[in-house]
């Protein structure tokens, strides 16, 4: 693998996923002032944003109250502080089912009077698409809660629920039904619906009904293009794990997993109206947004975590009495320092910033790919295939990429508490 083909791949990962570094941004303020520079996309807080202004070059940190309602939406929208209108459609009345275990399950309880019965009865949770039952005795408690959708439901049982609820009879309520069945991914019962609104001559000459035959065009391409709309429920999928899963490590490498299939598909399906009909460019952002919200929460206790943990094990580190013969003179010193306060603050001073940033970036899924690497990396070159090569390139950049954030989420955290750890 050449040093010229690992560093090309940056430029494709940058231009196919992640946001460019010099947009020429517009806010419009309340007071009618306009602002031109280069927002911060790095930079989350639910009370300002921080743009880089082009008259000065200074950085200003600008209130939400301060912004115009439409560009305060759109901008808190962009940086995951907001849901769209389409997103809110997407979620569902469900339950977050905590077990007495610790493990917790995202899903909708189909017999809630189970609850308070005897603790064999059976808790039916319908989790996506599927009935799962638990002994009620199992559980410690049910709570309320917003989930997205493809938590509880297939898109064909989500459209179903659509279908009861609104029973259509009339042009109109049939290219609602059919706009619904298409966001949640039931194309052709989208195609169906449509197909029977144009049945309504005098829908058909709406506004609304001259758009149905450009709909029906679309969802040809997207019926066409089923294997793609898998591999996108996936990434859906993917994120909406790591949106709910309350382990650090786990959460992170959901994220790495829809990034990494983002990224191979925008690659894979190059042609635009294919991407913009299956919103790809949106996905990806919305994955490059939902994860940065994710570090810069969720890093800094982990990093505090582990180094009270690290903390604790020195603590515990017992003196070597006795040395085997023949081990050299530098492992002789480390074994006899091990134990002694000097040896604690020694590891703490110089050695604690490697071994964090590799735990880190094992726990985040990069260990993964650089054994991955290595596997490839080891066989014969002569016997290496393309898919290899772009395999190898593919995971070495984003190992990169990632050491590379992790450090930027760390070094541009938000400062204003403290932590205290006893030895």
């Amino acid at each position: 693998m050449t040093r010229a083909a690992l560093l090309a791949v940056p430029v494709l990962l940058a231009s196919a996923l992640l946001p460019s570094a010099a947009r020429a941004d517009v806010l419009r303020l309340e007071n009618g002032r306009v602002m031109h520079g280069t927002v911060d996309r790095g930079f989350v807080d639910p009370d300002l944003l921080r743009i880089q202004l082009f008259s000065t070059g200074g950085v200003v940190k600008v209130r939400w109250e301060h912004l115009i309602g439409e560009d305060r939406d759109r901008w808190q929208i962009d940086l995951g502080l907001k849901e769209s209108a389409e997103a809110m459609e997407l979620k569902i009345d469900g339950h977050k089912v905590l077990f007495l275990n610790n493990d917790v399950k995202f899903g909708l309880v189909l017999n809630p009077e189970a609850l308070s019965g005897p603790s064999n009865a059976e808790v039916r949770i319908m989790i996506k698409g599927k009935e799962e039952v638990y002994p009620r005795g199992q559980i410690a408690r049910i709570q309320p809660e917003r989930l997205d959708l493809g938590l509880v439901h297939t898109p064909r049982q989500a459209y179903e629920r659509k279908r009861d609820e609104i029973n259509p009879n009339n042009g109109p309520a049939h290219s609602d039904l059919g706009d619904y069945a298409r966001i949640v991914g039931a194309y052709d019962e989208a195609k169906e619906h449509y197909t029977k609104a144009k049945d309504d001559i005098e829908f058909r000459k709406t506004p609304l009904g001259k758009l149905l035959d450009s709909k029906l065009a679309t969802l040809e391409i997207l019926i066409r293009n089923k294997s793609l709309q898998t591999e996108i429920d996936r990434v859906r999928v993917a994120l909406i794990e790591a949106r709910v899963n309350r382990d650090f490590g786990r959460a992170a490498k959901s994220f790495l997993e829809a990034r990494d299939a983002m990224f191979r598909l925008m690659i894979q399906y190059t042609d635009k109206k294919i991407q913009a009909e299956f919103k790809m460019p949106v996905l990806a952002k919305r994955v490059e947004t939902e994860r940065r919200a994710f570090f810069q929460k969720r890093l800094p206790p982990e990093v505090y975590r582990w180094l009270r943990s690290q903390a604790h094990k020195k603590a515990g580190e017992q003196k070597v009495k006795d040395f085997e013969p023949g081990i050299s003179r530098q492992e002789l010193a480390q074994l006899q320092m091990k134990g002694t306060f000097e040896g604690a603050r020694q590891y703490f001073t110089r050695a604690v910033a490697d071994d964090l940033w590799n735990h880190l970036l094992k726990v985040v899924g990069a260990a993964d790919q650089i054994a991955e690497i290595e596997r490839i990396m080891e066989k014969d070159p002569a016997k290496l295939t393309e898919g290899d090569k772009e395999k190898a390139t593919r995971l070495a950049t984003m190992e990169r990429t990632l050491r590379a954030e992790l450090l930027d989420y760390w070094q541009n955290r938000v400062k204003t508490g403290f932590v205290v750890t006893s030895y």
